[in-house]
């Protein structure tokens, strides 16, 4: 339990435990009372008897008053405690919104599945799956990996050496598994993934055409890894806003 909740819960049970003493220190004296004054009222006169009944009826406005207050305390505590919660729950959703964006972690949901390979003369490179993750973006994706790279906001996707020795690099990381093909996952509303690839039909034949392969499937659970800890894209988020220095 938080320090705060633990604060909380602690002033709730010392303020119950305090209406309970009340309560019994008030009975106690009523007994008392009770006693006394039957003993006073079979020798007191008319007189006393009304004196006796309006500090009577003062006492008792007195402790309904005080009661009122502790029950106003013990609301204002318990909602206290239900603001507390209700704020806790909408900052642990914020930060699992923030991580999911950020890519910090491996997330699940609809999708597809483009897979792009190696033609025979023509090798897929870095500007191609850019092409395509730019424009699958550009039409509402959601999120996207590329074989076991997290693509997040910094990401970069790079053709490395000379032909025939290129490699592709995405996060700083070779992103090729030496067999020609890539793996593009998205998540996203299937039927506007659909339309974003019709839409992308010229830039697909013209890669089919070079003799590079390319195939999409739908899937209702496609995967996500979470951004790897030594990419640079993730040491990104080490920077502080120079506004809280």
């Amino acid at each position: 339990m938080k320090p705060r909740m633990k604060h909380i819960a602690r002033n709730v049970l010392m303020l119950l435990v305090c209406l309970l003493i009340g309560l019994i220190i008030a009975l106690q004296l009523k007994n008392v009372q009770t006693g006394r004054q039957a003993n006073l009222v079979n020798n007191a006169s008319a007189d006393e008897l009304r004196e006796m009944v309006a500090d009577l009826r003062e006492a008792n406005a007195n402790l309904a008053e005080e009661n009122e207050k502790q029950k106003n305390n013990l609301r204002e505590l318990q909602n206290s405690q239900e603001n507390t919660d209700i704020r806790v729950q909408q900052l642990r959703d914020e930060i699992q919104r923030l991580e999911i964006f950020a890519g910090l972690v491996e997330v699940q949901g609809s999708g597809a599945i483009i897979t792009i390979t190696d033609g025979q003369s023509n090798k897929v490179d870095g500007s191609m799956l850019l092409t395509i993750v730019n424009q699958l973006r550009a039409g509402g994706a959601q999120g996207i990996a590329i074989n076991n790279q997290r693509l997040v906001a910094m990401s970069e996707i790079q053709t490395t050496g000379t032909p025939p020795n290129t490699n592709i690099v995405i996060n700083g990381t070779v992103a090729g598994s030496g067999n020609g093909i890539y793996t593009i996952r998205v998540i996203g509303d299937q039927q506007v993934i659909h339309s974003t690839y019709d839409m992308m039909s010229a830039t697909i034949n013209y890669y089919l055409l070079r003799g590079i392969g390319i195939q999409i499937d739908y899937l209702d659970t496609v995967t996500l890894p979470a951004l790897s800890a030594d990419s640079p894209a993730y040491r990104y988020g080490e920077m502080n806003s120079t506004e809280s220095n």
